[in-house]
């Protein structure tokens, strides 16, 4: 799967970026590395803040298939549609930035609409 910017919701972390799923009914939650501006700006860049975000990527995973599995828990957090492979992320002109992001690192949710 091949991430594009135009499909990219504006909300940014030091640790993810979201992006519209299919029909705009899902969305995937890929995680930044230490590339990305959000983190070079706030010095987010050695290497044990890149395995920070990696385990925060497999604990949110492993959170969400418990919730899943479980009835009452299941009630209370979006469907998890599981793990998702990303090959590359392009910009505007269709240029890889794959260097910014953890390309390992990416699940797919269901969309739940809502107020911030």
């Amino acid at each position: 799967m091949i991430l594009s910017v135009a499909s990219r919701i504006p909300v940014t972390g030091a640790y993810s970026e979201l992006f519209w799923g299919t029909g705009k009914k899902t969305v995937l939650k890929q995680f930044i590395s230490g590339r990305h501006e959000s983190n070079t700006s706030q010095g987010l860049t050695t290497p044990s803040d890149d395995i920070r975000r990696f385990r925060t990527f497999v604990w949110e995973c492993d959170a969400y298939e418990v919730a899943i599995r479980d009835p009452r828990l299941q009630l209370h957090v979006p469907r998890f549609y599981g793990r998702q492979k990303i090959n590359d992320v392009v910009d505007e002109n269709g240029t890889s930035i794959a260097r910014f992001y953890l390309l390992d690192c990416c699940y797919e949710l269901e969309y739940v609409e809502g107020k911030l």
